[in-house]
């Protein structure tokens, strides 16, 4: 099942998939697809999944993302900048750009955390992501 929305105008846009739906204890909704939008307005993300998952510790459900940085991109940028980014760097600079997604997101859909993918993320013939959660 497709998720939708209509503007004030009438334009149908698609949101989301059901199936990916992330409800949270307060019953609110996330559409995973719409984080994931957000992560991928920097040049730095390449690719990005948000998913719900339990935390280590505390045992809470919480929003994270997987991201697949363009470390081509990276290289570039500290190279114009005179430098190199180890990977203390690389963290820093993805944990800046999660803040500032978070900045424009509701309080309830915001990342908790996140995790570096050095690999891409499998694909299938269709170049559709076949990661499932």
């Amino acid at each position: 099942m497709i998720l939708e929305k209509v503007d004030g105008e009438g334009f149908l846009y698609v949101t989301g998939r059901k199936k990916s739906l992330i409800v949270t204890k307060g019953g609110k909704n996330i559409s995973p697809e719409e984080i994931e939008e957000e992560l991928l307005k920097s040049s730095f993300v390449k690719e990005a999944l948000v998913l719900a998952r339990i935390h280590p510790r505390t045992k809470n459900e919480e929003v994270h993302a997987i991201i697949h940085p363009d470390f081509e991109r990276m290289d570039e940028a500290a190279l114009e900048r005179g430098g190199a980014l180890d990977e203390k760097g690389i963290r820093e600079l993805l944990e800046s750009h999660v803040e500032r997604v978070n900045a424009v997101l509701a309080e309830y859909k915001r990342i908790n955390s996140f995790s570096i993918r050095e690999e891409e993320f499998p694909r299938q013939r269709h170049r559709k992501s076949n990661v499932t959660c």
